[in-house]
């Protein structure tokens, strides 16, 4: 009987794990955000089965608002460390403590680095702290030959005005037209102008055709 037990307790240890990360968490004093870009690989694969098995829902919490009271941060910032690890695995924050690699930079040079290590010039150098120099500097000329590419600037969001300018200007543009349109075009036009009413009537206007 006793052996039984003893085989059993690797396994009761393993569904408790979970929970015992939700509770570390909870009694973390420092907030998420002042510890993200220093986060371990180990404290983020916590942070990823307590929001992949919901554990928060065991406080009554929303994910939100686990994170916003319990992590000091937004539910967004947390889920952009998930994303890290789901799309480079853990080597990408051991390398981030390490060398103060950036997610672009990371992207840029993934396909030479491993959990084994980065591998430059036919040579692979250990993901660990003694070697950080070396890692810094094989990081570096990998990035020389390799640079991020630069995400395009976010387009500046159009104001109503504008918004009503365009509209305005295509109005006059299909008037142009007059019978010229054939049928295809003609429910292309009738197709859009259904949008336009759609979004009318959320906004509580009735509008009438005569």
């Amino acid at each position: 009987m006793d052996e039984m037990t003893n085989a059993g307790e690797p396994a009761t240890d393993e569904a408790a794990r979970p929970m015992m990360e939700l509770g570390r968490w909870m009694g973390r004093r420092d907030a998420f955000g002042q510890v993200a870009g220093r986060c371990s690989a180990a404290e983020i694969e916590s942070l990823r089965q307590i929001h992949d098995g919901r554990l928060y829902q065991s406080l009554n919490y929303t994910w939100e608002e686990f994170c916003s009271q319990n992590l000091k941060v937004s539910a967004r910032t947390v889920d952009r460390e998930l994303a890290y690890l789901r799309r480079f695995g853990p080597a990408f924050f051991v390398l981030r403590q390490l060398a103060r690699i950036s997610a672009p930079e990371y992207a840029a040079i993934a396909g030479c680095i491993t959990e084994d290590g980065v591998q430059l010039n036919g040579e692979v150098i250990a993901l660990n702290s003694e070697n950080s120099e070396e890692l810094a500097g094989a990081v570096k000329a990998l990035l020389e030959r390799n640079p991020p590419v630069e995400a395009a600037p976010a387009a500046a969001p159009i104001t109503f005005e504008a918004a009503m300018q365009r509209f305005r200007a295509a109005s006059e543009t299909l008037r142009s037209f007059g019978d010229q349109l054939d049928r295809r075009r003609a429910q292309a036009v009738a197709a859009e102008f259904t949008k336009l009413f759609t979004a009318a009537a959320g906004w509580g206007v009735k509008l009438r055709i005569e």
